[in-house]
């Protein structure tokens, strides 16, 4: 009997390994939004990455009031398996793929977002309009 359960773990680990790994569908990033709510201005970096690769490094000043929103449309060309990484405050916040692997839509939007208690955010939203 022990031969019988030891012979059956055996052969599904390989195939419970096999299942877990699935790639995250591609999605196309429609836009992404920095908001300031504190009172002092802030200097953001966005890092785009597909599969590991940087696609596209861009540096924001927001400020504050009027200036405390930025937004970039179409940040990267096409869809791909994209890791989205913020700086602030000598903080990194990474937003990768398996974060938005359950969005239907096909594209997404992040809004990224420094509180006004001093903590980071972002939020994933799906979009329809790429």
């Amino acid at each position: 009997m022990k031969r019988r359960a030891l012979l059956a773990l055996c052969a599904s680990v390989p195939l419970g390994g096999c299942l877990a790994l699935d790639d995250p569908p591609r999605k196309r990033i429609a836009w992404i939004r920095l908001v300031n709510e504190r009172t002092e201005p802030f200097d953001i970096t966005v890092l785009v990455e597909r599969d590991g690769e940087e696609v596209s490094a861009e540096s924001y000043r927001l400020g504050t009031g009027d200036g405390a929103t930025v937004r970039s449309d179409a940040p990267v060309d096409g869809p791909g398996r994209y890791t989205v990484r913020f700086r602030a405050d000598d903080q990194w916040i990474h937003v990768d793929p398996s974060e938005y692997a359950g969005v239907a839509a096909p594209c997404i939007g992040v809004c990224f977002e420094l509180h006004e208690q001093g903590t980071l955010g972002y939020e994933v939203t799906p979009g329809q309009d790429c």
